[in-house]
């Protein structure tokens, strides 16, 4: 399968911009890859990545997150 098997996030961190970049990029990741970022700890950050994800299960270590696709 073509596509991107990891990929890590740098955007900016207010909210209006995370959204953006996964929506962006999380069709480009393959369907057993991994997206993740850090900022985590920042409002915005955390903001756009919940209301993507909508809880499903993420794993933050620190002020990282990541997202396991294969799970």
């Amino acid at each position: 399968q073509n596509g991107i098997a990891c990929e890590v996030l740098p955007a900016n961190i207010d909210e209006e911009s995370v959204k953006e970049d996964l929506l962006h990029w999380m069709p480009r990741v393959k369907e057993n890859g991994v997206i993740a970022g850090d900022d985590i700890d920042n409002e915005g950050v955390a903001n756009a990545v919940k209301w993507f994800f909508n809880n499903e299960k993420l794993d933050i270590i620190g002020r990282q997150w990541m997202m396991d696709l294969s799970q």
